[in-house]
C-alpha cells in the first residue's frame, strides 16, 4: 500500500487544526504563559484536532460535500488564518517550548500504545455495529454524503420492490443489510443506524487508503487526554501513570483496534474534562467553550451517554445556586447546547428510524408500557414512513405523558430559583466523620457487588440460554469488570476514586470521579449489552474505564511523600499491576481479527462487473458481505430468499436488467443446496480469516477461523 497519502493526511488530521485553534483563540497552555512542555502542546493539539476534524467531516457529509477538496479548503484556510495572526503579533505563539522528563515519559507511553494497536482489526464485513460504522465511513468517502445513495431503488416497480423486500409496512428494512433502512425509496437513499460522527472520522482515513486507522488514533487521543487531565489536576507522574494503566488495559487495547463508537465517546469525554481543567486553571472562556463543544460532540457519536448531560446540569446548577456563575459557565453551556442542537437535527434528518426506535424503547419500559398507546404509531407506519410524523402521532395520542415531565421541569426550575443565593444548605462540611462514612459506604457496596451479589439467589434465572447468560452477566458485572483491571487493580481503582471524592483535590476532578462512580453503580444493575466478551465491556469504556484508571494513579501517587524513596511502594505496586494487566492482553496481540479480510473482499468485488446486479442468497455470508459490496464498492446488491426467485416480480426485474445489458449474478454459500433455478456457474471465492472466540464466562483467548465458501452463478432467465 502506498504510504504517501497517509503521510500527507496525518499532520492535518492529528495536529495542524489543533495548533491553529490554539493560536486563533490565544489559549494559555504553559506555566505562566511563557514555558510550554512539548507534551502539553502536542497532546492538546492532538485532542483538539480529533474533535474538530470529526465534526467537520460529519457536517460536510450532512450537506453531501465531504471529500478531499472540501477538507483541504478548510484546513488551508485555518492554517493561513493562524499564520496571519501569529505574524501580526510578531511573536512565537507558544512561548518557550521545552522537552522535560514528563514529556519524554508521556511520549514513551504513547509509543507503547501505538505499538499495541498498530494492527487494527480488518473489520470490513457488514452486520453488527462495527460493520455498519466502517462501511458507512467508506460510503462517505466514496459518495461525500452521510446518506448512502442507491440508484436502483427509484427504478424498481412496486411488484419488483415487493419481491425483493417483502410485503412489510413502510419504512422497509433492506434484506441482507442489517441496521440499514431505506429512508426514501423515491430518492433512493439508505440510512444506516446509529449516529455518524465516528463513521465521519473513519471516512477521513478512508481517503488515505484505510478507514481502520481511525480507531487507533482515537485510542492515542484518549491516552493524551487522560495524561493532560492527571497532569493538570494531580501531578505529571499521575498523568503518565493513568495513561499507562489505560494503555495496557486489555479491553482498551481491543477496542483500540476494533471499530466501535464507544472509544470515540471516551476520547471526547476525556477531552472535555481536560479542556474543562484548563479552563478552571486559567479562567479561560475559550477553553470552557471548547469543553462544551467536546461534551456536545459526544451526542453526535452515541445516543446513550446520559451521564454527560446529567453531570453538566448538576455542576452548572450548583454554580448558579451558589451565586458563582461567570463567563466560563456561560461559554460552556452555550457551546454545549449549540452542538447538542446539531445532534438533535442530525437525529431527525439522518438517523430518524434509529432515534425513533430508541425513543420508543425509552417510552415502553416496564413502567410505561401499560400507559402508552402505540396504535397511532402502528397506523402511521403503514403510510407515513417519516419519523417526525410517527413521533408526532404518538405524542398526540399520549400528550399527558409528554406534558407532565415538562411541567415537572418548570416547577423544579421555579423552586431552584427561590433557593438561589441561600447557600448554607449547599455547603458540604469537611468532616472526618463524613469522609469516614463515605469510605465505609463505598467499601460495603464494593464488597457486596464483588463477593455477595454474584452468588446471591436474587431473581430466578430464565431457562432460555441467551437470557440466562444476560442475567448471569448482570449479576456478575462487577466481577467481570475485575477481569479487565485484574481484581487487585479493581480494588485499587475503587479505593482511588473514593479517595478523590473524599480528598476533593479539584472540583473538575471530583466531577470526573463522580461520573465514573455513578456510571459503575448504574451498570451494576443492567449492563445494557449482550454478555459476550469483549462486547460486555464496551459500556464501561466511555466513562468508567478512564475514571478507574485515573483513580488507580491517584491512589498510588498518594501512597508516599515527596521523595522517590517514599514513593517506592506505589511505584512497585503500579509496576506489578501494569505487568498483570499486560499479561492479560498477550493472547490478543499475536493475531489480527479478520486479518486479510480486506484483500479477500477486494478480490470478491473485483470479480463482479461494476454494472452487474447481484442477487445474494440469504445466509450469514450475505449478511456480512452485501453491505460492503454496496457501501464500499458501489455494487447493486439484493439479498433474497430462495422463494423470491420464483416471484413474478423478481422475474420481471431480472428480465428488465438483462434487457438493459446488465449481467445478473447469483451468489450463494457453497454449503447451501443447489440454486432452485437454472443458473450457469461462473466462479468461486473463499473468505477465510482469523476470528477471536466470543465467550460469556471468561476473557477471549483462543483464535478460530471465519470461513465462507461462495459460488457465483450467471442468471440467463429467472
Amino acid at each position: 500500500m502506498n504510504p504517501l497519502p497517509l503521510l500527507l493526511l496525518a499532520p492535518f488530521a492529528l495536529l495542524i487544526p489543533g495548533l491553529a485553534l490554539l493560536v486563533l483563540l490565544r489559549l494559555p497552555i504553559g506555566r505562566g504563559g511563557c514555558r510550554v512542555e512539548v507534551a502539553d502542546l502536542g497532546l492538546i493539539a492532538l485532542t483538539l484536532s480529533i474533535g474538530f476534524n470529526a465534526w467537520l467531516a460529519l457536517t460536510l457529509s450532512e450537506f453531501g460535500w465531504f471529500g478531499v477538496s472540501s477538507l483541504a479548503v478548510v484546513w488551508v484556510a485555518l492554517g493561513l488564518a493562524a499564520a496571519a495572526v501569529a505574524i501580526r503579533r510578531r511573536v512565537w505563539p507558544f512561548g518557550r517550548v521545552v522537552l522535560g522528563r514528563w514529556s519524554i515519559a508521556a511520549g514513551a507511553v504513547l509509543l507503547l500504545g501505538a505499538a499495541l494497536v498498530h494492527r487494527p482489526a480488518e473489520y470490513v464485513f457488514g452486520v453488527y455495529d462495527p460493520g455498519v460504522y466502517v462501511n458507512v465511513g467508506l460510503a462517505m468517502a466514496r459518495t461525500g454524503s452521510v446518506l448512502v445513495p442507491d440508484p436502483e431503488l427509484p427504478r424498481l416497480a412496486p411488484e419488483e420492490r415487493s419481491a425483493l423486500f417483502g410485503n412489510v409496512p413502510a419504512p422497509w428494512h433492506r434484506s441482507g443489510m442489517p441496521f440499514v433502512t431505506i429512508q426514501d425509496a423515491a430518492r433512493g437513499t439508505l440510512e444506516a443506524e446509529w449516529f455518524h460522527l465516528f463513521p465521519a472520522w473513519l471516512a477521513i482515513w478512508a481517503l488515505a487508503g484505510n478507514p481502520l486507522w481511525g480507531t487507533p488514533t482515537l485510542y492515542l487521543g484518549s491516552l493524551a487526554a487522560i495524561y493532560l487531565l492527571g497532569r493538570l489536576l494531580i501531578h505529571p507522574a499521575a498523568g503518565v501513570a493513568a495513561a499507562l494503566f489505560l494503555a495496557v488495559n486489555v479491553g482498551e487495547i481491543w477496542f483500540g483496534r476494533y471499530p466501535m463508537a464507544d472509544l470515540m465517546a471516551q476520547t471526547l469525554v476525556l477531552t472535555g474534562f481536560a479542556l474543562l481543567a484548563f479552563a478552571a486553571i486559567h479562567w479561560s472562556v475559550a477553553f470552557a467553550a471548547l469543553a462544551g463543544v467536546s461534551f456536545g460532540l459526544v451526542h453526535l457519536a452515541k445516543i446513550d451517554i446520559v451521564i454527560v448531560p446529567a453531570a453538566l446540569a448538576g455542576a452548572l446548577a450548583w454554580q448558579w445556586l451558589r451565586g458563582r456563575w461567570g463567563r466560563c459557565e456561560t461559554a460552556l453551556l452555550v457551546a454545549y447546547l449549540l452542538v447538542s442542537a446539531q445532534a438533535v437535527v442530525h437525529a431527525l434528518l439522518f438517523a430518524r428510524f434509529y432515534t425513533l426506535r430508541i425513543v420508543l424503547d425509552l417510552l415502553t419500559v416496564a413502567g410505561l408500557r401499560r400507559l402508552l398507546d402505540l396504535r397511532p404509531l402502528e397506523r402511521a407506519n403503514l403510510d407515513h414512513p417519516y419519523a417526525l410524523d410517527q413521533l408526532g402521532r404518538l405524542a398526540l395520542a399520549n400528550w399527558w405523558l409528554f406534558v407532565l415531565p415538562m411541567v415537572g421541569l418548570l416547577v423544579s426550575a421555579f423552586l431552584l430559583a427561590l433557593l438561589r443565593g441561600r447557600t448554607p444548605w449547599l455547603r458540604v462540611p469537611e468532616s472526618p466523620r463524613l469522609n469516614l462514612a463515605l469510605a465505609a459506604a463505598v467499601v460495603v457496596l464494593g464488597f457486596w457487588a464483588f463477593f455477595i451479589r454474584p452468588i446471591s439467589a436474587g431473581v430466578p434465572l430464565p431457562d432460555e440460554p441467551s437470557a440466562r447468560a444476560i442475567a448471569l452477566a448482570n449479576r456478575q458485572s462487577f466481577v467481570q469488570l475485575g477481569w479487565y483491571f485484574t481484581p487487585l487493580g479493581l480494588a485499587i481503582a475503587v479505593a482511588g476514586v473514593t479517595g478523590i471524592l473524599i480528598a476533593r483535590p479539584h472540583p473538575v476532578l471530583v466531577l470526573f470521579a463522580l461520573c465514573g462512580a455513578v456510571s459503575s453503580v448504574l451498570l451494576l444493575g443492567q449492563s445494557l449489552v449482550n454478555p459476550v466478551h469483549f462486547w460486555a465491556f464496551r459500556r464501561y469504556l466511555p466513562v468508567v474505564v478512564p475514571v478507574f484508571s485515573l483513580g488507580i494513579a491517584f491512589l498510588l501517587f498518594s501512597l508516599g511523600g515527596g521523595s522517590w524513596r517514599a514513593r517506592l511502594p506505589g511505584v512497585v505496586l503500579g509496576g506489578l499491576l501494569v505487568g498483570m494487566m499486560f499479561w492479560q492482553a498477550l493472547p490478543i496481540l499475536g493475531e489480527t481479527e479478520y486479518g486479510g479480510a480486506r484483500r479477500q473482499v477486494d478480490a470478491l468485488a473485483a470479480s463482479l462487473p461494476t454494472d452487474a446486479v447481484i442477487l445474494f442468497a440469504w445466509s450469514p455470508a450475505a449478511e456480512r458481505l452485501a453491505t460492503p459490496l454496496h457501501f464500499a464498492y458501489g455494487r447493486t446488491v439484493f439479498a433474497v430468499e430462495d422463494a423470491a426467485l420464483s416471484d413474478p416480480g423478481l422475474r420481471a426485474a431480472v428480465h428488465r436488467w438483462r434487457s438493459e445489458g446488465r449481467p445478473v449474478l447469483y451468489l450463494r454459500e457453497r454449503s447451501l443446496p443447489p440454486p432452485p433455478i437454472a443458473a450457469a456457474p461462473v466462479a468461486g471465492q473463499v473468505i477465510d480469516v482469523p476470528a477471536l472466540e466470543q465467550p460469556t464466562d471468561h476473557l477471549p483467548r483462543r483464535w478460530g477461523r471465519l470461513r465462507f465458501a461462495l459460488d457465483q452463478y450467471r442468471l440467463d432467465d429467472a
